[in-house]
């Protein structure tokens, strides 16, 4: 019984790989939303300087929103 929680070493090599992949993820999601965040802003600038119509300035709107709640909440 008290050998029942063996951890081995490829157990110890399994939750090292997760804990890599799970970080490369986290690591890749971030970059995605700061670009799609910086998409967003630009645009938003930009759709308001000249003037267009008002659905391209509630896309850009709600790209920069989305974006900012995925990077800080």
């Amino acid at each position: 019984m008290k050998n029942q929680y063996k951890i081995t070493k490829d157990l110890m090599q399994t939750w090292a790989k997760e804990y890599h992949l799970h970080g490369a993820a986290n690591v890749i999601l971030f970059i995605i939303w700061c670009v799609l965040g910086v998409i967003g802003i630009s645009g938003l600038i930009f759709s308001i300087a000249l003037h267009s119509e008002w659905m391209a300035i509630y896309i850009y709107a709600l790209l920069t929103i989305i974006a900012v709640f995925k990077l800080f909440l």
